[in-house]
């Protein structure tokens, strides 16, 4: 795995919880409309998954399990790959990856604040993949 593909791991994540989690909400409105309290779901699947309300949330119950799982191994993900980004030398290198793959900020946005041309980021992005170790998985 390059390290470019590592650190694009977090952002695809990220955007797999968000779809994830509007798809959970939209499923609890439809729940809420047709009088079924999920809220007493918990963390655990509900035993009773017999009848169609309770397959219905056994699924709800799954599918806000899988969210907080995929939370979880997001949080990791950017921990380990900020601690990655930090060991880097160079500063601006950091500052590029750091901005670009932890806060999703565009190449150009970089250039403004760092008051350099996208040119000189791109030379820091591209030198700062190529320092960067990435943690073994």
């Amino acid at each position: 795995m390059t390290a470019k593909e590592y650190l694009e791991q977090i952002y695809t994540l990220e955007i797999k919880i968000r779809k994830k989690q509007e798809k959970a909400q939209r499923i609890k409105e439809n729940l809420v409309a047709g009088g079924i309290s999920y809220e007493n779901i918990g963390d655990a699947r509900p035993r009773n998954c017999d009848d169609v309300i309770g397959k219905v949330i056994c699924e709800v119950a799954g599918y806000l399990q899988e969210i907080k799982e995929d939370t979880a191994t997001l949080v990791m993900l950017r921990i380990t790959a900020d601690k990655a980004i930090q060991k880097l030398d160079d500063e601006s290198e950091k500052l590029v990856l750091e901005r670009h793959y932890l806060f999703y900020d565009s190449i150009e946005t970089i250039a403004t604040k760092m008051n350099c041309s996208t040119r000189t980021i791109y030379r820091y992005w591209n030198k700062g993949l190529k320092n960067i170790v990435i943690p073994e998985l």
